[in-house]
């Protein structure tokens, strides 16, 4: 056990002195911006946003995948196939919660229409309702 704990704290120690280099700075960057690009780092960035701006809720970055992939990763408004955001149906900013059934894969140019405006096409929203109810009895 003690052997174990010297070790444990020599290998913090290194890695602190690692990552004062320059090469480690480096690497640590490069690993962050990497995990911030992905579904993980994305979902984790937007919750992080929504909870700062008082939002309840948290939504599951399974089931945005899981809604990209069914979509066949196509704008739930315009059917444009491309890299899918995540959009809030009711804007955080309007009083939207953070959760599963109020978000929806956009694409960007339809997401930066859309900004905080509370636009929501009723053959949209009712796709999506059928949509999460699905995922739900996956669960």
């Amino acid at each position: 056990m003690i052997k174990k704990r010297i070790r444990t704290d020599y290998m913090r120690e290194y890695m602190r002195r690692y990552y004062r280099t320059e090469q480690g700075k480096k690497n640590i960057l490069a690993k962050n911006k990497k995990w911030a690009q992905s579904v993980s780092g994305r979902v984790f960035n937007k919750n992080y946003k929504a909870v700062t701006r008082g939002a309840r809720g948290k939504y599951d970055g399974k089931y945005f995948a899981w809604l990209v992939n069914k979509l066949d990763s196509k704008c739930v408004s315009c059917g444009k196939e491309s890299i899918l955001e995540v959009d809030h149906i009711v804007p955080i900013s309007k009083g939207g919660w953070n959760v599963n059934w109020n978000i929806e894969p956009l694409c960007p140019s339809c997401n930066r229409k859309k900004s905080s405006s509370l636009i929501i096409s009723l053959l949209d929203n009712y796709k999506l309702d059928m949509l999460y109810a699905e995922w739900l009895l996956c669960q």
